[in-house]
């Protein structure tokens, strides 16, 4: 993936964040929105990842409780 491609994806990658916290400081957030702006957030996320620019998500911790 070339360079240019790279700094496309980050760029869409860091707007659809902003957009995603600006709609969930709505008072009422439409759910359908977010749902789609997360999809294309993780689509992008993951073209990042197979070019190894981006680590994929770590696997959550399990919490054992004593």
């Amino acid at each position: 993936m070339n360079l240019g491609r790279i700094e496309a994806l980050k760029s869409q990658h860091s707007r659809l964040e902003t957009e995603l916290a600006a709609l969930a400081k709505r008072p009422f957030p439409e759910p359908e929105l977010i749902t789609r702006l997360k999809r294309q957030k993780l689509l992008v996320k993951d073209q990042l990842v197979a070019a190894g620019v981006m680590s994929p998500r770590p696997e959550r911790a399990l919490v054992l409780s004593h």
